[in-house]
């Protein structure tokens, strides 16, 4: 999944202030060399943000980090604010491409109040 870069620009002249082009897709420049690029490619990471509005519950706030090398190892961690059963989840996972068929394997570790340590591994085969 590749997600879009996006600018935003202010200018300032006697016509036009502050104007934002949020939809323009950052290029790459005549400087970036394909070492930069690559290695652009190789690390990836993603901040997450989540506001829960249940009927019958507490509100609660969710945030949480990725980080990605290679398209290959993930390694993910986040807490949750306002809610009594969950608070910090932890996990990692790798993705091997083996010729047409991709497999994934994903390990998560998140405590429960009343119950312990919560462990739980998924195995993901895509074709």
């Amino acid at each position: 999944m590749l997600l879009p870069l996006t600018s935003c620009c202010w200018m300032t002249a006697s016509d036009v202030t502050d104007v934002c082009r949020v939809l323009e897709p950052i290029s790459w420049s005549s400087q970036d060399t394909p070492e930069t690029i690559r290695q652009i490619k190789v690390h990836n990471a993603k901040l997450t943000a989540q506001l829960n509005v249940p009927v019958y519950d507490a509100l609660s706030v969710a945030v949480g980090a990725e980080y990605v090398f290679a398209d290959l190892v993930y390694v993910r961690g986040g807490y949750t604010f306002g809610a009594v059963d969950r608070s910090f989840s932890t996990g990692a996972g790798i993705n091997l491409a083996l010729g047409f068929t991709e497999v994934s394997v994903d390990y998560a570790f998140r405590p429960l109040p009343d119950y312990g340590l919560l462990h739980s591994i998924g195995v993901g085969l895509s074709f």
